[in-house]
């Protein structure tokens, strides 16, 4: 006879425990990654000069004793903040919390103008994780900020050697949200940016991919279509989980084949049919977490919860476990869990075989 679980008579108690809601009228705080030589800067140059740009911060991140690159960012200089000497994921990881809350503090004074969004341009060898999980904090224990799009910048002429040399440039690729090939025009052959665009997609199919090029260079850019804002009224939450190859119901059902270049990295889509206890979906979640670890690229989900009306929208990267957000209602007729993975190594089947068996415990009250 299976153990029954009490998970108290207030499910929704215990999701709040579990996350809190978003505010969407916090500061948005977009991320702007990409390998070493990709062309941030250039395109960080260039979109400052709109202005739309008007009301950003900047926080840039310079690896070495002598910062160089936030003297080539013209626009922002009074909005404007260097970390330097160290790599903002590791060395300089503690400053970025503290840059944040002084750039606002000043805004707030009168000393710059007031600030709209926020923009974090990470060194090339930036893993984003851990600025991610530093954000999150930030968002979970205020009012003040909130996690915006996560964009990163691709290289076309050496993006694809680039990703099969380095594992950082993978995983800037697989956190972001909007993904934008940079240096197109140098390129000849434009099955090579095809070829390029392809493996992107294999890596991050839910992530929005553009070819940059100069016509089309706007502040837009950094608004990503699929950004994680599930509390604003503009937030789709089908078009955020669907893969880039959804089946007829808007979701991958199968696990998609490795590709030649990353034969490691798998995509597939977790569906359950009926709704499932809170203690139950977040043991089995602490179990991916725990076991799959920085193996866990991404993971998206639109979750039926016992006992809560709604649906609730959960995402995780690596071990970073952002906030649970209730949705007032369902996107669709289609109630059932839905939860896209993205992994390096781990199978649907290991994944689902792990949940199963707690899927036959039941509780004593909701």
């Amino acid at each position: 006879m299976p153990t029954r679980l009490n998970v108290g008579s207030n499910a929704e108690a215990f999701i709040q425990s579990r996350g809190r809601f978003l505010n969407t009228d916090a500061i948005p705080v977009i991320v702007l990654t990409g390998f070493l030589g990709s062309g941030k800067t250039t395109l960080l140059n260039r979109l400052l000069k709109h202005p739309e740009m008007t009301g950003t911060a900047v926080i840039i991140n310079e690896l070495g004793d002598v910062g160089l690159d936030h003297l080539l960012v013209d626009g922002a200089e009074e909005q404007e903040v260097l970390l330097e000497g160290g790599c903002i994921c590791c060395t300089v990881r503690s400053e970025l919390p503290g840059a944040l809350r002084r750039l606002r503090e000043r805004s707030i004074s009168g000393e710059i103008p007031p600030i709209r969004r926020m923009i974090i341009e990470t060194t090339g060898l930036a893993t984003p994780t851990p600025i991610l999980a530093d954000l999150t904090q930030l968002q979970n224990s205020g009012r003040d900020f909130r996690l915006g799009a996560v964009i990163t910048v691709v290289d076309a002429v050496n993006g694809d050697a680039t990703l099969t040399a380095h594992k950082e440039a993978v995983q800037q690729v697989v956190v972001a949200d909007r993904i934008l090939i940079s240096k197109v025009d140098l390129l000849d052959d434009p099955a090579s940016t095809a070829a390029l665009e392809a493996r992107l997609s294999a890596l991050n199919p839910q992530a929005a991919t553009v070819a940059l090029d100069e016509a089309g260079l706007r502040p837009e850019l950094l608004e990503a279509e699929h950004r994680y804002t599930p509390g604003a009224s503009e937030f789709s939450a089908l078009a955020w989980l669907a893969p880039a190859t959804p089946s007829a119901t808007g979701i991958l059902k199968q696990e998609t084949q490795p590709s030649a270049h990353d034969p490691e990295i798998r995509t597939f889509c977790v569906v359950l049919d009926e709704p499932v206890l809170p203690a139950v979906f977040f043991e089995w979640l602490e179990q991916v977490r725990g076991i799959c670890g920085p193996d866990l690229l991404r993971m998206k989900g639109l979750v039926n919860l016992a006992g809560i009306e709604g649906p609730c929208v959960v995402h995780a990267v690596q071990t970073l476990l952002h906030q649970l957000v209730q949705l007032p209602e369902w996107p669709s007729d289609d109630h059932r869990s839905r939860i896209v993975f993205i992994t390096r190594g781990w199978t649907q089947a290991t994944l689902e075989g792990w949940l199963r068996p707690m899927l036959a415990f039941r509780p004593v009250r909701l």
